[in-house]
């Protein structure tokens, strides 16, 4: 990355900042890469701007048009999508209503995982030259996708128009962003504008808040459990420049956003998002979560007595692996009214989020580790190709007691018991006492009561 800026060197001569910076890019960036997204956001961004108001009538107009094209795109250029859907009788154009759309067959992680590299793909797309992701989500299962540099790009553009969404204010290219994450953003910047700081979110809070006194980001994007770790130094984040906390990657509870925001003195607002389908929900400036409707098309299925339903979405601007109907595997409630919502908005808004609230882990002393830090290990250790692990489930038995219940990629080879020592290391450190880790080999996992297999259960 030498000829890119350098967010890295910011870091405040600060050791534990320097240490805890290195985490790992999810690809190799360059000048050239940046200087498309550079003519993105120059071209098309007050176009993104707009569709946030764009009268409802348009929206779906504009919506539907994308849907049909990219089902077009997906039958003819992805062998797995020409299959399914000749199954089901389709055949060019015939979406021309949402109702068409809605009698395609749903695809799930065990159909991404099968069809992957060979056959969800477009056959249009060189893989090698693609952006590649993998999660395991919520299912325990290694999901990976790839996707084209300009859908990178577009990732990155809705996170810009998001924050100023949320916050009801522009970004200023010349300040800082605040990534805490187990992840690297697509740019740590854009020539230099929007400089993106990226700090693993094993951090301590201490030097975590004394690095953003010194950088003073305007936006701060974390996993939500990681803002404990500031909100107990009772400090104030408003007087360090610091205009919007934004939280992902895991539930957090509209009191607990609250509380943060009374002592931040800053807006907290949530982020409802996937490496699959990216963004699909935003929180705006009066709280309320708005689909990303240029960014996903989401339905909510199966309702039960309650109004809670599964979430199905669909990737609007993914062509090299077209994700369409894909079950995400979460649940939540629309809401009802529609319209212009009083942010002026008429992105359709979600009554609920429900959310992985229960996989964190609890230590001796009744202390809960964030469920950040186990998903960070778990992807960490199982989630790598010389693991041998096709599929696995956490479960906590008790306080210093964890089974790891997993199922092998080749059954004909031995499994290398380091990997589960080294995840017993890891796990004794984040809790700070010895924690017993007892790996169960298995034909499958067995099935949850619940529909949503979990990758994490705390059963102490």
């Amino acid at each position: 990355m030498s000829d890119i800026y350098n967010v890295r060197e910011h870091h405040g001569g600060i050791q534990t900042i320097i240490r805890h910076a290195e985490v790992e890019p999810l690809g190799i960036e360059s000048v050239e890469r940046q200087t498309e997204m550079k003519e993105l956001l120059d071209n098309e961004y007050n176009d993104f701007i707009e569709r946030l108001t764009l009268d409802r009538d348009k929206l779906d107009a504009w919506k539907l048009d994308r849907l049909s094209a990219l089902v077009d795109w997906a039958f003819t250029t992805s062998p797995f999508y020409r299959d399914k859907y000749q199954k089901c009788g389709y055949e060019l154009g015939a979406i021309r209503s949402y109702q068409d759309f809605m009698s395609l067959p749903t695809i799930n992680k065990d159909d991404v995982i099968a069809n992957f590299p060979v056959g969800m793909p477009s056959d249009k797309y060189d893989p090698s030259k693609c952006r590649w992701m993998s999660s395991s989500g919520s299912s325990g299962k290694q999901v990976q996708i790839i996707l084209p540099q300009h859908r990178a790009n577009l990732d990155i553009l809705h996170k810009y128009r998001m924050f100023e969404f949320m916050s009801d204010r522009r970004l200023d290219p010349a300040r800082w962003i605040y990534n805490i994450h187990y992840c690297v953003w697509w740019h740590t910047s854009v020539l230099g504008d929007y400089r993106v700081f990226t700090l693993s979110q094993d951090c301590p809070g201490f030097y975590a808040m004394k690095h953003i006194k010194y950088l003073r980001p305007q936006v701060i994007s974390s996993i939500g459990s990681y803002l404990q770790q500031l909100a107990v130094l009772g400090e104030r984040l408003d007087i360090h420049g610091v205009e919007l906390i934004t939280t992902n990657s895991e539930t957090t509870t509209q009191e607990e956003r609250d509380r943060y925001e009374s002592i931040f003195r800053v807006p907290v607002r949530d982020e409802y998002s996937s490496e699959e389908l990216d963004i699909m929900a935003m929180q705006c400036i009066d709280k309320h979560y708005h689909v990303v409707e240029d960014d996903v098309h989401l339905e909510v299925i199966n309702y039960d007595g309650s109004g809670v339903g599964e979430i199905v979405g669909t990737d609007l601007w993914n062509q090299a692996m077209p994700m369409i109907r894909y079950e995400q595997g979460d649940l939540c409630e629309m809401e009802d009214n529609g319209g212009r919502c009083t942010c002026g908005s008429h992105f359709k808004r979600l009554k609920k989020l429900h959310g992985r609230a229960d996989q964190g882990l609890t230590t001796l002393d009744g202390k809960t580790i964030p469920p950040g830090s186990i998903l960070d290990a778990v992807e960490r250790f199982f989630c790598q190709e010389n693991s041998n692990i096709k599929e696995f489930r956490v479960v906590q038995l008790a306080p210093d007691r964890v089974e790891v219940l997993y199922v092998c990629h080749n059954i004909d080879i031995n499994q290398d018991s380091s990997v589960f020592e080294a995840f017993q290391y890891h796990l004794s450190k984040l809790f700070t006492h010895k924690v017993f880790v007892f790996p169960i080999k298995l034909d499958q996992i067995p099935p949850e009561k619940s529909y949503k297999r979990r990758t994490v259960i705390n059963k102490c």
